[in-house]
């Protein structure tokens, strides 16, 4: 099963997110229950890119408020991770359990529970029973399941299914598209009936839309392909690199110096924007602003940056602040629209398994360790 196979190579790219997996090696650490950002100096950055046509949501994909897959960017498995539904925040921590939700207001934890309702105390919660699994996405504020490879969508409180044998899904319009378990890409026009057969082996894991292209990757290229096109076909982006994408740049790393970059959507216009190793797993951004965590050590995990959260307005990739640091060791950090929060995931040492999870503002304060219940 494909889904599966990205599940394994993803703990497998702790810390690359590339095809070369590094090892990570770090000291104990005591966890913090609450960490403060430190006001830094920006750090020493080339000098500021040529200006872009640069205006934020400039593509016909609403990131705010339509986004599909796209709570956050990170193709670390597994998919689905972070998503704000229906007034919190939904999301995996470890595969081994179900999914939990936090309440942005009291910033309490729970397993997620699909019963309206309910009070989540009680032996009727369905929470309890621990009933979801695997991965889950947000799509027009409707929540979809395809952990056991038939697609389902959640209504009134069910799982209604849509589509069997799915192991990659996305919408374009009123239209949805999949990879079936033959790395088949289909269409469900409308997203009903049978699906039309658009391309044979389709191998690739992770699938963004935007402006009518369809951007999949693999860990050896980024591709992308017309869904307007009368014969829809391949076409190459980008070789060798770890990239996200937000509809208006693709910011990648290069495989040899994890340097981070920035082009358009198309592969053009390359342009250096930090000469310092970034940590792949530990990149991501919201509609403003980029966020990262450096990759000090760059075979081996370690030195005090290994700690800290940095971010950049897209519009000025130049003016870099430091905005936080932990007493543990930042892996993932994951942005959800309409939160004005960021979570950050750590590791421990020798350990391929999260360990704790913080949640803060944007701008680093009031960073938090979650507190889980059923551990």
């Amino acid at each position: 099963m494909k889904k599966l196979i990205a599940m394994l190579l993803g703990l497998c790219l702790l810390l690359s997110g590339c095809g070369n997996a590094k090892s990570a090696e770090t000291e104990p650490t005591t966890p913090p229950t609450e960490t403060q950002p430190q006001a830094t100096q920006p750090e020493e950055t080339p000098a500021e890119p040529e200006k872009e046509a640069y205006m934020p949501g400039n593509t016909d994909f609403d990131w705010q408020n339509d986004y599909h897959q796209y709570g956050n960017f990170q193709f670390n498995s597994p998919p689905g991770n972070y998503l704000f539904y229906d007034g919190e925040v939904v999301f995996l921590h470890d595969p081994n359990h179900p999914y939990y939700s936090f309440d942005l207001t009291t910033g309490k934890v729970r397993i997620f529970c699909t019963k309206k309702n309910c009070d989540h105390e009680n032996g009727n919660c369905t929470s309890l029973k621990f009933d979801i699994f695997g991965g889950i996405d947000q799509y027009d504020g409707i929540l979809y399941d395809s952990s056991d490879r038939d697609l389902k969508k959640l209504q009134n409180g069910k799982w209604v299914e849509l589509a069997k044998n799915v192991d990659q899904y996305w919408f374009y319009g009123e239209d949805l598209y999949v990879i079936d378990w033959r790395d088949t890409l289909q269409v469900y026009r409308g997203g009903t009936g049978e699906p039309e057969t658009l391309m044979e082996d389709y191998e690739y894991y992770w699938n963004f839309v935007f402006d009518g292209y369809l951007y999949s990757g693999t860990y050896e290229e980024l591709i992308r392909v017309d869904l307007n096109a009368e014969t829809p076909s391949k076409e190459l982006v980008l070789e060798d690199v770890c990239y996200r994408i937000d509809g208006d740049h693709i910011y990648y790393l290069d495989d040899e110096t994890y340097f981070l970059y920035r082009c358009k959507m198309d592969g053009t216009n390359s342009v250096l924007l930090l000469d310092k190793p970034v940590l792949p797993a530990g990149m991501n951004f919201d509609d403003e602003y980029f966020y990262f965590r450096l990759y000090t050590g760059r075979y081996v995990d370690e030195g005090e940056d290994i700690h800290d959260i940095y971010r950049f307005p897209k519009s000025h990739p130049s003016k870099i602040e430091k905005i936080a640091t932990l007493e543990e060791v930042v892996y993932q950090i994951y942005t959800v629209p309409k939160t004005g929060k960021i979570f950050v995931t750590t590791y421990t040492q020798g350990s391929m398994l999260k360990s704790s999870v913080y949640c803060m503002n944007t701008d680093g304060s009031n960073a938090t360790k979650l507190e889980f219940p059923y551990q």
